[in-house]
């Protein structure tokens, strides 16, 4: 049974117990590393882009027609306010006249 396992295991034993052989798997880990990790740390990057770039998109859909709606309603809320001062204006104007417009 050992035997068994042993040869089925060869290349096992054989890469902790043979020096050409760690060097050949060294070799292949550092090539296989030299070409992957690039590749990974860039797909890192790019997912990263392409999460906020969704996630911005969503937002907008979401969001922007509600804070258009807001942005709409606090312009003309501003408008009103100054069309208010400007009719208090021409009010106090027909009150007072021509001497509302004198330096005190």
């Amino acid at each position: 049974m050992g035997g068994v396992l042993q040869r089925n295991r060869f290349w096992w034993y054989r890469s902790m117990y043979d020096d050409y052989l760690l060097r050949e798997i060294r070799l292949t880990l550092g090539i296989g590393a030299f070409i992957w990790l690039p590749m990974y740390w860039w797909g890192i990057h790019l997912n990263r882009e392409f999460d906020i770039l969704s996630t911005r998109k969503n937002y907008l859909e979401e969001f922007g027609p509600q804070r258009n709606r807001l942005t709409h309603s606090l312009l003309f809320e501003e408008f009103e306010v100054s069309l208010e001062k400007w009719q208090d204006l021409e009010d106090e104007y027909k009150e007072k006249g021509d001497a509302m417009l004198d330096e005190e």
